[in-house]
């Protein structure tokens, strides 16, 4: 699909960390960090990964100091000035470069929208192998039967937005699901928490919904 002029436009001005930041507290961030709060598991001394992490902002809120790591060097380097003791790397989530089992808890925010078919799996493959403890992964859903929806993906930068029930099956493939929340904001949202063991148990559901 051609891109129009104003959708490159907002592209370009998203892509800039900062105005990515306003456009995320804008969308109601502070909302989906206390959601994220609500699930987040206690990490006693393990490692945390913060996939896909921009500036580092989010990971802040929610009091983490993790290993950020994000594919544009650009978000690297603004987590890097705002925070010099941070831990922020250049990297495919795709590929990550870390050993196995080597974090406690990763957390996946905001990301599968921006991977193709090819790459969305191989993500959640890395994460796996990465993760000895807890998954917990949020991500805006696909809803053709809103509009507010269908207006959000249109100029949104990511181009790869996924149904609920394909998001779940393709994390339910790699991971043990544990919990899953469904709320909205403007945007519908699917919240997992998961463990990649082999322990089975059914997930919870909670939906809730604010402000569209």
């Amino acid at each position: 699909m051609t891109e129009s002029l104003l959708q490159r436009a907002a592209a370009f001005f998203v892509s800039k960390p900062w105005v990515y930041e306003l456009v995320q507290n804008a969308a109601g961030r502070g909302f989906v960090v206390e959601k994220l709060k609500a699930v987040l598991p206690e990490v006693r001394s393990g490692l945390v990964l913060d996939l896909g992490s921009a500036g580092g902002e989010l990971s802040r809120r929610l009091g983490l100091r993790p290993v950020c790591l994000d594919i544009d060097a650009r978000s690297v380097l603004f987590a890097r000035q705002r925070q010099p003791d941070a831990v922020a790397l250049v990297g495919d989530g795709a590929d990550l470069p870390f050993p196995a089992k080597c974090f406690e808890l990763s957390l996946c925010v905001d990301i599968s929208h921006h991977l193709p078919d090819g790459a969305w799996p191989r993500m959640l493959a890395e994460l796996r192998r990465v993760t000895s403890g807890t998954l917990v992964f949020l991500d805006a859903v696909r809803d053709d039967a809103r509009f507010l929806s269908r207006f959000l993906w249109r100029y949104d930068r990511g181009r790869f937005p996924r149904r609920r029930d394909e998001i779940l099956q393709a994390v339910g493939r790699e991971f043990v699901v544990r919990r899953v929340t469904d709320f909205s904001v403007y945007h519908r949202y699917v919240l997992c928490v998961a463990n990649p063991n082999s322990v089975r148990a059914s997930p919870t559901t909670a939906t809730e919904s604010s402000a569209g």
